[in-house]
């Protein structure tokens, strides 16, 4: 079903923290924009919204794909679903497996996509942090192994952190940067290996690790 949305209004406090709502059953594209909208305003209410001056609909496309979905504004939160409006207040396009970086100029109100656009590129915390949060969120999948091990590769040396106990365990390795990437749900795990990182464990335990991943990314 169509979704008609009203041309915009003021909002009344930009600055308020929002609540970020998904539709039923969604997309993948729309549930990896409302967890990385969802985790902006969790971690920094206000900030991300603080530029916000209008309510509306912002649409953003797949560059290589047909997804797309869009980002409906409020005065007090966004809802995020795949139900289109006929005529959008802004417009992004995005290249989903490059961290959504923008493909293209941005179309329509400032205000409204770069509010999606600063979400969406918000840089992901620590890799410690995000590893923990990774294991809490995945460790109950079915063949997991007991332990995850974290090496971050920098140019002065290499750091290790080890979750979990047990006999089984399962090594990622890359840069800071990329481990914080994919146990934030930022990166995919299968588009990070192409980017150099690299893992050691079973094939059965890559796919395993693979639902992890799709799990942080899009709540699967």
């Amino acid at each position: 079903m169509t979704q008609v949305v009203t041309p915009p209004e003021p909002l009344e406090d930009p600055a308020q923290a929002w609540d970020v709502v998904v539709d039923e059953d969604p997309t993948p594209l729309a549930r990896l924009l409302a967890r990385r909208l969802a985790r902006v305003a969790d971690e920094d209410p206000g900030r991300a919204w603080a530029s916000v001056v209008h309510r509306g609909a912002v649409v953003v496309r797949s560059h290589d794909t047909p997804q797309i979905a869009a980002v409906l504004v409020t005065e007090d939160g966004c809802t995020v679903t795949d139900s289109l409006p006929e005529v959008p207040d802004a417009e992004l396009v995005v290249d989903i497996g490059s961290r959504c970086s923008l493909v293209g100029e941005p179309a329509g109100e400032r205000s409204l996509w770069s509010v999606v656009l600063d979400a969406l590129h918000a840089p992901p915390p620590p890799w410690r942090e995000e590893a923990g949060r990774f294991w809490d969120a995945t460790r109950d999948i079915a063949g997991i192994p007991d332990v995850l091990v974290a090496r971050a590769q920098e140019a002065d040396g290499t750091e290790e952190l080890r979750v979990g106990s047990g006999s089984t365990e399962y090594v990622i390795a890359g840069t800071g940067d990329q481990l914080a990437g994919i146990f934030s749900g930022i990166d995919d795990l299968l588009g990070a290996l192409e980017a150099g990182v690299t893992v050691q464990g079973t094939l059965a335990d890559l796919s395993v690790m693979t639902a992890a991943s799709w799990r942080v990314r899009y709540g699967f």
